[in-house]
């Protein structure tokens, strides 16, 4: 991997669904039996010839909100995770916003590029996962409107994604450091590979 990766955190309350939904998008695939995420779990797309994106699954327990902000490094995106079925990990969201801003403060190296002092100058995008479980009586939730961010509906358990808003949340990304993305396919069609960090 002589390119430079283009870093993307994935954050949200526990049981959102997060694995699974980088699971789905760097496999194309459900995830058969979804498992607590213990560290940060990294799995890494490889679009064309040398431009890789790394999807870093950060555990969503509250017991780990100190321990995982070493996961918080070098970001060149954020993805924002919550359940559409699920009221309070969308409001349990400004939360995450807050995490991320005040690591960032504290430390200064969260965001790749050292010229970005606060979140909203960084590539971000909500994700609301779990699409398959709205009903006709499920309050529509207005992330946009909300936190001044992109959002996409997705559902990892039915393999839904609005693609093309993915795609170009990546590109976002990978301008950063000047490696804009040129595979506009659906899926990643290149390898994956996966590695596990447990700090507590």
């Amino acid at each position: 991997m002589d390119a430079q990766p283009v870093r993307v955190g994935v954050v949200g309350d526990s049981g959102v669904g997060k694995s699974s939904l980088v699971h789905f998008l760097s496999q194309g695939s459900a995830l058969a039996h979804p498992a607590w995420t213990v560290g940060c779990t990294t799995q890494v797309l490889v679009h064309g010839d040398a431009t890789y994106v790394e999807l870093i699954d950060v555990g969503g327990h509250p017991r780990y909100e100190l321990a995982r902000a070493a996961f918080y490094h070098q970001l060149h995106g954020i993805i924002f995770v919550y359940d559409q079925s699920n009221r309070r990990s969308y409001n349990n969201l400004k939360k995450w916003i807050a995490e991320i801003n005040a690591a960032q403060r504290a430390r200064g190296d969260v965001f790749a590029d050292a010229r970005l002092t606060s979140l909203q100058q960084l590539p971000t995008l909500i994700v609301g996962n779990k699409h398959d479980l709205v009903t006709p009586k499920t309050k529509r939730m207005t992330p946009m409107q909300d936190f001044k961010m992109e959002s996409v509906d997705a559902s990892a358990h039915a393999c839904m994604m609005d693609w093309p808003r993915f795609h170009l949340f990546l590109d976002r990304a990978a301008a950063a450091i000047n490696q804009p993305l040129t595979n506009t396919t659906p899926k990643a069609t290149a390898r994956h590979t996966k590695t596990t960090s447990s700090w507590w």
